[in-house]
């Protein structure tokens, strides 16, 4: 690198204006004698980024989707940097990421997260928007810790709730205010098998309940063919099934209130052990040599009668055709007939209430609900954007390798539409139902004991 030459005269002229700048900082500070303050880290971020205003964003675990998500706003939007913070990396083998089987994190990265963002939030320097599935994120908006989404959705702020499945976010308040926007959604189906169902007077289109479960797989069971009737369901994933598709029966998250030592969740707990009792769920198969390797679209002609299916895109409902002859599509029952089904989010975003950039924070929260990244294929979950669902089942139904039939399009449409109860249980809630019910599905502990400690515990959370 080449420096020019400064002569003497010059040298004289820049001490002197070097001089005047130190006399005239010094006039401005009224403690004149005190050292300058250095610049914060986030005023350095914010010179690094030429004056960009950073929006933080804490999440366990980033995604393409929201880094995807990151890359269009901050091209849309030149003055704003998203900033994506998680609490959780992917290893990387040989410059490769490794993804956990099942998509799964470490319990103890999830605690991790937990206890870091409740200290964060609490101390008051949370990031402007946070993940909240793994929160009992209720709890903080009753500390008015979460802002109340409600306040932008208006068309002054370019939100336009004729664009969006409403039934999905009304589902999601508390106490008439929502601190949690899902931008992708799932819900659980029952593929049947119509070929072992026929005579049953099962009809796909009407809510059933766990009673009438029991009393058609009976009557299955006694048609003399030894073909399994339920595939094999855990007894925690079973339970945790039935317990959020009634959740406001034992929960009353409002008033801080649990109903788990009532008659009603003593007899579920009963009758879903009778499903494994009476074989009515099959049991866990091991692999016996090498399995059947089958193309896209073609059937592997199971004789099961039912199978629980987790819906995360409507190509996801293809999978009954693979699995049946003849599928059919039902809901999940409940232990009363209902109206509408639940659902869950794999991500809830929330924005901190002390964060001074809300606006831009609910700029990106309406971006990622936005048609264009709803249709985008990184999405995790069903859209809850109205046009881009409207497009997902369009290239569903055009798939040549996953085609879905003109029946099960028509399913498709009415998905979304249905979906009206959030079945997400607190995870905390979640533990304790399934640590302490595993000792009654052995025959260790009966149903009672095992409700009234569930009782306890889910009361003294909820008092916390």
């Amino acid at each position: 690198m080449k420096h020019k030459m400064i002569g003497k005269k010059g040298f004289i002229l820049s001490l002197i204006t070097l001089m005047l700048v130190l006399s005239a900082c010094s006039s401005s500070n009224p403690s004149a004698s005190s050292p300058v303050n250095s610049l914060s880290n986030e005023e350095k971020s914010a010179t690094d980024s030429n004056e960009k205003k950073v929006i933080t964003l804490s999440v366990i675990k980033s995604t393409r989707f929201l880094e995807l998500a990151k890359e269009k706003f901050e091209a849309a939007n030149p003055t704003i940097k998203i900033e994506i913070k998680p609490s959780y990396t992917v290893p990387e083998v040989s410059g490769r990421i490794t993804v956990a089987v099942g998509g799964g994190i470490n319990p103890v990265e999830v605690e991790k997260f937990v206890t870091t963002v409740n200290a964060e939030l609490m101390n008051g320097n949370a990031s402007d928007i946070i993940a909240v599935d793994e929160l009992a994120y209720n709890k903080y908006a009753e500390k008015g810790l979460l802002t109340n989404l409600i306040d932008f959705m208006d068309k002054t702020n370019g939100f336009n709730q004729d664009d969006y499945f409403m039934n999905v976010l009304d589902a999601l308040k508390y106490k008439d205010g929502l601190y949690a926007l899902p931008y992708g959604v799932m819900t659980s189906i029952w593929f049947g098998n119509q070929e072992r169902l026929t005579g049953l007077d099962l009809d796909p289109a009407k809510a059933w309940t766990w009673d009438e479960f029991e009393k058609k797989m009976k009557t299955l069971a006694n048609d003399g063919s030894k073909d399994p009737l339920v595939r094999y369901l855990s007894p925690d994933k079973l339970l945790l099934e039935m317990v959020s598709k009634d959740m406001d029966k034992f929960l009353d998250v409002n008033e801080k209130k649990a109903k788990f030592q009532d008659q009603a969740f003593i007899d579920m707990l009963k009758q879903a052990k009778s499903f494994y009792d009476l074989k009515i769920i099959s049991p866990l198969e091991q692999p016996k040599g090498p399995g059947k390797a089958i193309k896209m679209g073609e059937s592997l002609g199971l004789k099961d009668a039912l199978s629980l299916s987790e819906i995360t895109t409507y190509s996801s409902l293809s999978f009954a055709s693979m699995f049946y002859d003849k599928p059919l599509l039902y809901q999940a029952p409940t232990s009363e007939p209902k109206d509408g089904n639940s659902f869950e989010s794999n991500m809830l975003l929330s924005i901190n209430n002390k964060s001074e950039n809300k606006k831009e924070a609910w700029s990106f929260l309406q971006f990622l609900i936005s048609e264009e990244m709803q249709a985008s294929p990184e999405l995790e979950g069903l859209p809850v954007n109205k046009k881009a669902s409207q497009a997902q089942i369009d290239a569903s139904a055009a798939n040549k390798d996953m085609k879905l039939s003109p029946e099960f399009i028509e399913a498709a449409k009415g998905l979304l539409p249905q979906l009206k109860h959030y079945s997400g249980l607190d995870p905390k809630i979640k533990k304790i139902l399934t640590d302490e019910t595993a000792p009654f599905f052995s025959g260790q502990k009966s149903a009672e004991t095992v409700a009234n400690s569930i009782q306890n515990k889910v009361s003294l959370y909820l008092e916390e």
